[in-house]
């Protein structure tokens, strides 16, 4: 009864939450541990796989994202190099601090992108969760 307990809640955890890839898991197990602070947090869901396709297709995107990247509010929060600055997807964390920081507005291709983010954020927000339990 006990082994079939354990095989039950190995079999939950490795199923895919609202269309978002297992392999963000290991990601997460990689990067969550007891010493991360709450500012890392938007750094993490950055590194998730679905976010990998984000990238700048324009110079007027381009443009939008460096002013993003320089802004006081955001230098600190975007991380200079480490493990995380190597997985990391650079176009997401921007678009991701400018809506939270609710900076000034996004052009369209921007605007594309958030949405698609928002769409798979609590659904990886609650596998990082799950790993970090």
């Amino acid at each position: 009864m006990i082994p079939g307990f354990f095989y039950y809640n190995l079999d939950s955890q490795n199923k895919e939450i609202g269309d978002v890839s297992i392999e963000n898991r290991q990601i997460y197990a990689f990067l969550i541990n007891e010493n991360m602070t709450y500012k890392n947090c938007p750094t993490v869901l950055a590194c998730s796989v679905e976010f990998q396709q984000v990238k700048s297709r324009s110079n007027e995107m381009a443009q939008q994202l460096q002013a993003i990247k320089t802004d006081d509010a955001t230098k600190e929060l975007i991380p200079k190099a480490g493990k995380v600055a190597e997985i990391m997807n650079g176009p997401t964390l921007c678009i991701i601090l400018a809506y939270m920081l609710r900076m000034n507005e996004l052009n369209d291709s921007l605007q594309e992108d958030l949405e698609y983010i928002l769409s798979k954020s609590t659904y990886l927000i609650e596998m990082m969760l799950m790993v970090s339990h």
